[in-house]
């Protein structure tokens, strides 16, 4: 395999950009896609497979190198996969011993001290183990048919017309290995919407009707919320509310290319909150959280996750638990939801909610999604009805 410079020193930009500088991953590497255009389908595979991998092994890789250097991180990996370096200054000094010792966990699947002692805390060693070693790998890339503008079965001959290779795992599309597809037909026509597996149970736990008003309490970019508009069939009401204005704004970006038209955008404040108290049928609670259930699609958030930032998510939880229930009527469902593994951030809050607001609330079920179980996204719901 000839490696050609350019494209190196774009990964190693990339790394530094990420790794010491804190950017997000997947902005980067979107970014410099967009940016470089030209560059064919190897490249670009090339390009972020390369990222990604690194990013997700930069521990294990800087042990093997004895170097966090981008440029020596990208040779130790190219080095493990048989591929020979050129003869460039960048690469000067680098040297690669074998055979490489085995190191500790935190080492070989590249988690912060911090977290590791975390997750064994909060899980046990053996689950703790199992999880991080099953999001030590790729994630696969799921799509939902959007049934507010096609069915499941023209989905699937849309994406086979344009040479779209996947599976099928019930009603969910995995594509086999990676593409961009959001340059296909199907996706810039609102046919589909890239939802994980286990993301696309949440909203049917709600069971929303086309009659109910819905309030999605922290939409972020509405990837919960279109499917509620879809599984009520573009009727009723829903809410979508949010503290951030940039992540409204692409929700209605991408709503409008969902056709979904019962959606409407609203600054989460006090003044929506007494306007809709006790208005919702179904209120859905996505709360903003650690993200350790998408440590494998998101790799690099677990290096940017600290002590002090779980601690304020966790009072963050709290806090919307504990004060966005009044939106709902009496007699209407809750359903609080984490992207994340650990108890604290789910069944404990929950029953510190019951401890708190027991007399209001009753807990119907609770749902925990396991990517070392599932070899999908990690996910927590809690459903809850409140007594008439």
């Amino acid at each position: 395999m000839k490696l050609h410079r350019n494209l190196v020193a774009a990964v190693t930009q990339a790394l530094s950009e990420i790794i010491f500088d804190g950017s997000h991953a997947e902005q980067v590497v979107e970014a410099l896609l967009i940016s470089n255009k030209s560059w064919g389908a190897r490249d670009r595979h090339f390009i972020a497979e390369n990222i990604y991998e690194i990013v997700r092994n930069q521990r294990w890789l800087a042990h093997c190198a004895q170097s966090s250097n981008p440029y020596f991180l990208l040779a130790t990996r190219l080095k493990l996969q048989g591929i020979e370096l050129p003869e460039w200054e960048e690469f000067k000094g680098f040297a690669l011993n074998f055979p490489i010792e085995k190191a500790e966990r935190k080492i070989e699947l590249s988690i912060p001290d911090w977290l590791d002692d975390f997750g064994v805390k909060e899980l046990g060693e053996n689950t703790w183990q199992q999880e991080m070693q099953a999001m030590h790998t790729t994630a696969k890339v799921c799509l939902r048919a959007n049934t507010l503008k096609t069915t499941f079965e023209n989905c699937i001959s849309q994406l086979e017309a344009e040479n779209i290779e996947f599976e099928t795992v019930g009603n969910t599309i995995v594509l086999s290995g990676r593409r961009n597809i959001k340059s296909t037909k199907a996706y810039q026509n609102g046919l589909v919407e890239i939802q994980d597996f286990n993301s696309q149970k949440i909203v049917p736990l709600l069971q929303a009707e086309p009659c109910e008003i819905v309030i999605d309490a922290c939409a972020g970019a509405g990837g919960k919320t279109l499917h509620l508009a879809a599984e009520m069939k573009n009727k009723g009401k829903i809410y979508a509310l949010d503290i951030f204005e940039n992540k409204l704004k692409e929700l209605n970006k991408r709503a409008q290319r969902a056709g979904a038209k019962n959606i409407t955008t609203a600054e989460a404040n006090a003044t929506i909150f007494a306007q809709l108290e006790n208005k919702a049928d179904k209120l859905l609670l996505d709360v903003p959280c650690s993200g350790s259930g998408v440590f494998r699609r998101k790799p690099d958030s677990k290096f940017k996750l600290s002590e002090t930032q779980l601690t304020e998510l966790q009072n963050l939880q709290w806090k919307i638990l504990s004060t966005y229930h009044n939106m709902l009527k009496p007699g209407g469902t809750m359903l609080y939801v984490t992207c994340s593994i650990f108890p604290s951030e789910n069944e404990k809050q929950i029953e510190r909610f019951l401890n708190e607001f027991g007399d209001k609330f009753q807990l119907k079920s609770t749902l925990n999604f396991s990517p070392a179980q599932t070899g999908f996204d990690g996910f927590f719901a809690a459903l809850l009805t409140k007594i008439l």
